[in-house]
């Protein structure tokens, strides 16, 4: 181990002498084996330097044989006190070895505890050590409880005023509490420049500090200095101090108390640092944030958080309420995606989602849910994935919002376009037919005006009459189909029985022969109230028109069928023959063509366009009365109050 020693003859020396000052805190004192051991194995590379031990609870550090060897004394480990050790150090040095201290606590030992000092040797001159170490035992509040290190020899030229760099390169100002009885402070230049004042400008006390403390932040700030001293807490407080300019900025002050043998505290080190800008861009942020919150709330939209390291995923409180979920109603939130979504829809999402997450595409779905109530909503969710440098996804985040109401707009507006296609094309081929039979007449009658055959004329014209009141008829049930509003998804409870015997009483007064029966238990259908009497009526009605007899029964039987009720209107008329079973519910297509029937093709149409509008189906099946049996299967109300 090399040497390097430094005289300075020309040093003012202190009343004291050096001499005497280094026998006084040097004194012999025992050290247990067991720390010593613990030490080495800390430093296990540099057991041949001076090892050092600093208990800070204690107020004493155990220094080993080699460093008192490079200071000229007996080369035997001593224990010495803080004071002790600090008399040792070169006045303009101890502000170094303060700082250096602040600056690796308040680092929680990022910033590296490595630096030269100058050490009043035993032969009265001063000699450059190196001291370097760390803090390997912390407090709960984050102070530090015991140091361990090593001194050796200092090259020759290392920098020995460190302080004012170090602060400058960490944006910190230094003060210390030499006297906390009678509260005695010194600041360091880059302190007092700080705040705006010269050297020497600022008055050298706690209480001149803490007359800079912004009126709202001084209590807080004094009870935690109080709280530090008393040994309940750190001291690391953010608050506002007056510059001399008169503008207040914030600061992060930290510290560190020393206390004597008998634990009272007699000095504090510690340091500000100027946090302005960080609670300036902090404010910013959250401001940001919380205009976010206020539009996410007002649009409804609800965020999530898909942690792929831990997988975990994270719902923000609307989402919850999309998925009509509890906290902690579910093991995870992935539980709660999976349960909710629909079935028919979640291979498909699934498919989005690890499309987004491996092959780099946005994620951009729209799908089901099914709520506790049995109730489907669409929801869209957008995403992005958070990538490592190499391209690896961490994190997918992303939002959904509620298009229920969009989606049941398109598929209306999909479903008018259909209709009105199909419209388009039957009133284009089918009133045709009366209105070429009218033209036909029409020549009939002009050819038999002009033969003088006048006989005819009344039969001409009574056809003429059948034949527009025919197309009248098509007319008015063609703009009956196109006002019946089959994109009503407002439900209510719906008694079919009440509902059944109002239309019964209503087709027994237009056709009095006939019988109306209902066999089983009538449901309580989801719809409108108009909806099921425009079905129904129409259903009945149908069954009554065109029946071969003068006389006949309609029965109306209901069934079971799960989340749907079927009911069948059936009768024992002619019957519809099976090739005739889909054209019939086609507008304006009738198996009877007598010009006599007052139909107009429309009936079934309109029965077949509201029963699929509401999510059901219309059909015909064979019937036991050897009639025609239409059979309607409709979403029944369950007794939550809600539409399945």
């Amino acid at each position: 181990m090399r040497e390097y020693r430094t005289y300075r003859q020309s040093l003012a020396l202190r009343p004291r002498s050096l001499a005497s000052a280094g026998e006084s805190a040097v004194q012999d004192s025992p050290w247990p084996a067991e720390r010593i051991a613990e030490q080495q194995a800390l430093f296990a590379d540099h057991v041949a330097d001076g090892l050092w031990d600093w208990h800070v609870g204690e107020g004493s550090e155990y220094i080993a044989a080699p460093f008192w060897r490079l200071l000229g004394y007996e080369a035997v480990g001593r224990a010495v006190s803080q004071q002790a050790w600090l008399a040792l150090v070169h006045p303009d040095d101890q502000r170094l070895a303060q700082a250096n201290l602040v600056a690796h606590v308040m680092s929680r030992g990022a910033f590296s505890y490595d630096f030269c000092l100058r050490y009043r040797h035993r032969a009265d001159y001063w000699t450059t050590v190196r001291r370097s170490g760390k803090v390997v035992q912390w407090a709960e509040d984050g102070s530090p409880l015991r140091m361990v290190g090593y001194h050796c020899a200092a090259q020759a030229g290392r920098p020995q005023a460190l302080s004012s760099a170090l602060c400058k390169a960490m944006g910190v100002g230094v003060w210390e509490w030499l006297d906390i009885e009678h509260d005695y402070c010194e600041w360091s230049p880059d302190f007092t420049e700080m705040l705006g004042y010269d050297c020497g400008e600022l008055d050298q006390s706690m209480a001149a500090y803490q007359a800079l403390l912004h009126p709202e932040d001084l209590e807080a700030s004094v009870a935690a200095l109080h709280a530090h001293l008393q040994g309940k807490a750190r001291y690391v407080v953010e608050h506002r101090l007056r510059l001399k300019s008169g503008e207040y900025h914030w600061f992060e002050a930290r510290g560190c108390v020393l206390r004597d043998g008998d634990g009272r505290p007699v000095r504090m080190v510690g340091a500000i640092q100027d946090i302005t800008q960080r609670k300036t861009e902090q404010e910013e942020l959250w401001t940001l944030h919380l205009r976010n919150q206020l539009a996410l709330q007002a649009a409804q939209i609800g965020v999530w958080d898909y942690d792929l390291t831990t997988d975990d995923v994270t719902w923000d409180a609307q989402t919850y309420q999309l998925y009509d979920v509890r906290p902690g109603e579910f093991p995870s939130m992935r539980d709660a995606w999976y349960e909710r979504t629909a079935y028919p829809d979640r291979a498909e999402a699934e498919e989005a989602i690890v499309a987004a997450l491996h092959e780099k595409k946005p994620l951009n779905a729209v799908f089901r849910i099914r709520r506790p109530s049995g109730a489907y909503r669409y929801l869209r969710t957008v995403g992005a994935a958070i990538t490592c440098e190499n391209g690896r996804p961490l994190r997918f985040i992303g939002v959904n919002w509620d298009v229920t109401q969009q989606e049941n707009t398109e598929q209306v507006l999909k479903r008018r376009n259909s209709d009105l296609t199909a419209f388009a094309y039957a009133v284009s081929h089918d009133l045709k037919t009366p209105v070429r039979a009218i033209a036909s007449v029409l020549w009939l009658l002009e050819r038999d005006i002009q033969a003088g055959k006048l006989e005819q004329v009344p039969e001409r014209i009574r056809c003429i009459r059948e034949r527009i009141g025919r197309l009248d008829r098509l007319f008015a049930g063609a703009l009956n189909y196109l006002q019946v509003d089959s994109t009503d998804i407002s439900a209510q409870a719906v008694p079919l029985a009440e509902v059944m015997a109002g239309l019964a009483e209503t087709c027994r007064m237009r056709f009095p022969n006939f019988e109306f029966r209902v066999e089983g238990r009538m449901p309580v259908l989801a719809a409108s109230l108009a909806q099921v009497e425009i079905v129904f009526g129409n259903l009945l009605e149908n069954a009554c028109k065109h029946h071969n007899q003068e006389s006949g029964t309609v029965t109306v039987v209901s069934r079971d069928a799960g989340k749907f009720a079927q009911v069948l209107v059936c009768d024992d008329g002619p019957g519809i023959a099976p090739e005739h079973h889909l054209r019939v519910f086609e507008p304006f297509r009738s198996v009877n063509t007598d010009e006599q029937n007052d139909g107009s093709g429309i009936g079934l149409a309109v029965v077949k366009k509201i029963v699929e509008g509401r999510g059901g189906r219309v059909w015909i099946e064979p019937s036991a009365l050897k009639g025609a049996c239409i059979s309607v299967c409709w979403p029944i109300w369950f007794r939550t109050g809600r539409e399945e």
